[in-house]
């Protein structure tokens, strides 16, 4: 794709916000499991997430090849945001379909594939169901940034980012005051996931007056 000078600095600018955010929300946890519970759970953490990162391969994928084509359309439209509506409500619809589907799948084939050729690795199957199924926040949340930052309302994303940021680490020290262990820990991230995804939407459609009834 060849793009403007001007759009293309633009896309710079809004991935490095995206970049900034997002991944703190998405490595906050293994900063907490080291803190807490050693370098050994880290160890067993990180094949979990490992879990999470393929997951969100494709959704990753699509929002960043997404991005410039919203920003198009949205100026090539004379900023009416009603233009979008289509492409956020099939994309969401989606990811809230595809996603918790392949989470599914993934708590299925994955815990079984570690007990054959990885059964060291057992401690984490409990945290790799978890993160599973908070990879539909992290998609939706991403998306509805990109959507923000084309309608101009970037101002949004940065106190969005610390409230959630805070609600994902306020979740996680719980969690091991209570002996949560590794799972307690997945389970407060993919929590925080998918109520920053579900914020992150509300908002994203907010500005643009898109009926989230419609994408659910």
């Amino acid at each position: 794709f060849f793009f403007q000078a001007e759009d293309g600095i633009r896309d710079y600018k809004v991935t490095g916000v995206q970049t900034c955010a997002l991944p703190i929300l998405r490595n906050l946890d293994r900063i907490v499991v080291l803190r807490f519970l050693g370098t050994q759970s880290l160890g067993y953490y990180s094949l979990s997430v490992n879990v999470l990162t393929l997951l969100m391969a494709i959704p990753d994928s699509l929002v960043y090849v997404s991005y410039p084509q919203f920003v198009r359309v949205y100026s090539e439209a004379g900023q009416k945001a009603e233009v979008l509506h289509q492409r956020v409500e099939r994309l969401a619809r989606g990811i809230a379909i595809g996603l918790p589907f392949a989470a599914g799948i993934c708590a299925i084939v994955c815990p079984a594939l570690v007990h054959v050729l990885l059964p060291k690795y057992d401690p984490c199957v409990g945290a790799m169901r978890m993160l599973g199924f908070g990879a539909t926040g992290i998609a939706l949340a991403s998306l509805a940034s990109i959507v923000l930052m084309t309608v101009g309302r970037r101002v949004i994303l940065v106190p969005s980012a610390i409230l959630l940021t805070a609600l994902s680490g306020g979740l996680q020290v719980l969690s091991i005051r209570w002996n949560g262990g590794l799972t307690g820990i997945a389970a407060a991230s993919s929590t925080a996931y998918l109520v920053s995804g579900g914020i992150l939407l509300s908002l994203a459609g907010a500005s643009m007056s898109l009926d989230l009834k419609r994408v659910s």
